[in-house]
């Protein structure tokens, strides 16, 4: 009895215990299972950093050709403390931006700030030639984590599977390139002991010596019934790409919606998603729309949308910015949020019956009407800084732009409600107390 309490309490101690209802001494026979809750503390919300230059940074003078940028604006609001290279803040939400003028990750890169979780997927990013994929993983809390990291492509699971101890208020770094090179597609499952880590990827790309795009890649949750709330503009020339994965396999139903509504994507036929295997699909030419995903079994995805604006070098050839956005669990996630950044913000919302998305500001409701299986869109007008709420069971994100670079992000909301851990404690045999 004394070692299952004791291993109750480490767990407990673990997890940031608020209460714990654990079974009494003489509680019951041995073998007897009792119920135990841990009501978890909440925990600081981590934003991974600023970018960083995968190859390094190179310097000439000559802003055109720098690998490295003058030109770089970094915020995280509501401001935070150090944890590693990355923020931490102690908050339920926060949201990190940065702008990079020039140099070879050019480009709008943001991200809801997260809280640390023990099973987390990350759908996006590439290693072939001219891609990065920076994973980054931050520990906000006062103990050490560590995480366990399973890299999917293509062809399923890659044999190497690191594993990465994160000390307290710090920060580590892999470069999926180094461990599993050559690889157009990739799902990262990351899971990790004791509180959980905040797991964020960095996906840079260049075409030559031209930038092709900055992002960061946020976490997502799988499930049977989701939505990408942003899965456009794509156009003949810059295509949105969407990435699932099935950790255990699934046949999925795809539809694109528009503002005027649902458009079957891959005709009446299910779509056949092996596991573990990452699947891309190229998006329909459309303007702003969303993805709508049916599944038997629990799905991640994500859709990568591009954007072209002139290259620095060349006026005739084209740059290109990215956004990646992950899909949405459309059951019940009871709260969610976000912090609006600064910049030209558009909200956009998903929704599969007529429905209006209200939203909870410090300067008022938004709301939003979204028609049946459709997408909508509002352009905010509300103060960087402005926390944004909602219960709805809709899929909705911001669009953040800088419409004279043609640089592109998007923020996601993330949850808010802390969710009590249920155990199964059974009194075991033990020698009496001297």
């Amino acid at each position: 009895m004394i070692k299952a309490l004791a291993t109750v309490l480490g767990l407990a101690v673990l997890l940031g215990v608020a209460t714990l209802a654990a079974p009494q001494q003489g509680g019951g026979e041995a073998g007897a299972a009792t119920a135990a809750q841990i009501d978890p503390v909440r925990q600081p919300v981590a934003c991974p950093g600023a970018l960083e230059i995968p190859v390094g940074a190179i310097s000439s003078g000559d802003e055109d050709l720098d690998s490295v940028s003058e030109d770089v604006a970094f915020a995280v609001t509501p401001a935070g403390q150090p944890a590693g290279a990355g923020v931490a803040v102690d908050d339920s939400q926060a949201v990190g931006l940065e702008r990079v003028g020039s140099g070879d990750i050019a480009g709008l890169a943001g991200a809801s700030c997260t809280a640390p979780a023990r099973d987390q997927w990350l759908v996006g990013g590439a290693t072939t030639l001219g891609a990065s994929a920076r994973l980054v993983l931050t520990n906000p809390t006062d103990s050490a984590v560590r995480a366990h990291v399973s890299i999917h492509g293509p062809v399923g699971v890659h044999d190497e599977q690191p594993s990465v101890l994160v000390g307290a208020h710090s920060q580590e770094t892999l470069l999926i390139e180094s461990v599993a090179p050559e690889l157009p597609g990739l799902a990262i499952h990351v899971t990790a002991e004791g509180v959980g880590i905040a797991a964020a990827l960095q996906d840079s790309r260049l075409d030559g010596f031209t930038p092709a795009g900055t992002d960061w890649v946020s976490p997502s949750t799988a499930a049977t019934s989701l939505a990408v709330p942003v899965a456009g503009p794509s156009s003949d020339g810059a295509q949105a790409v969407l990435s699932l994965i099935a950790p255990e396999g699934a046949q999925a139903t795809l539809t694109l919606e528009t503002a005027e509504g649902a458009q079957p994507w891959l005709g009446e036929e299910a779509l056949t998603l092996e596991a573990g295997v990452v699947t891309d699909l190229l998006v329909p030419a459309v303007d702003l729309a969303a993805v709508r995903i049916e599944s038997t079994s629990p799905v991640a995805g994500a859709v990568r949308t591009l954007v072209a604006r002139e290259a620095p070098i060349d006026a005739a050839q084209s740059a290109y910015d990215h956004a990646w956005t992950a899909a949405q669990p459309l059951a019940d996630q009871g709260t969610r949020a976000l912090v609006v950044p600064d910049g030209d913000v558009t909200l956009v919302a998903q929704a599969d019956a007529a429905a209006s998305l209200v939203l909870d500001a410090s300067g008022g409701p938004v709301e939003l009407a979204v028609a049946d299986a459709s997408v909508a869109s509002l352009e905010l007008d509300v103060a960087p800084g402005t926390v944004l709420s909602s219960t709805s069971p809709l899929a909705w994100a911001l669009l953040v732009q800088d419409a004279a670079s043609g640089f592109v992000t998007t923020i996601e909301p993330v949850g808010t409600d802390l969710a009590p851990t249920e155990l199964e404690v059974r009194v075991g045999d033990a020698a009496p107390l001297e």
